[in-house]
């Protein structure tokens, strides 16, 4: 199956590769849904850090994808953690694209 991919903000790019930041959130809607929740069930993500043409891309690891509330640690200060939404559980970190 294809990976998923996700464009991030380079804080996040940054925690992740790090090993810092363990889990990554995505919205309750339809759209994700649709993404998340299909079989099989995506076992991997390609991170880029923004939207240039040289961007720097990851390949990681999903070990579980379920529905709970962010946690703060992973989140930024604006970030409304009461709301339940998806949740990528990382794994293994591999560097496409430095």
């Amino acid at each position: 199956m294809k990976p998923l991919f996700l464009i991030l903000k380079g804080e996040w790019y940054d925690r992740i590769l790090s090993g810092e930041k363990k889990e990554e959130y995505r919205d309750l809607t339809p759209f994700w849904e649709k993404r998340l929740r299909k079989t099989p069930t995506p076992r991997q993500v390609i991170f880029q850090h923004g939207y240039t043409r040289n961007a720097r891309r990851m390949l990681v690891e999903i070990e579980q994808i379920s529905v709970a509330q962010p946690k703060r640690r992973y989140t930024d200060e604006q970030a409304d953690i009461t709301r339940r939404c998806f949740v990528l559980r990382l794994g293994a970190v591999q560097v496409l694209q430095d």
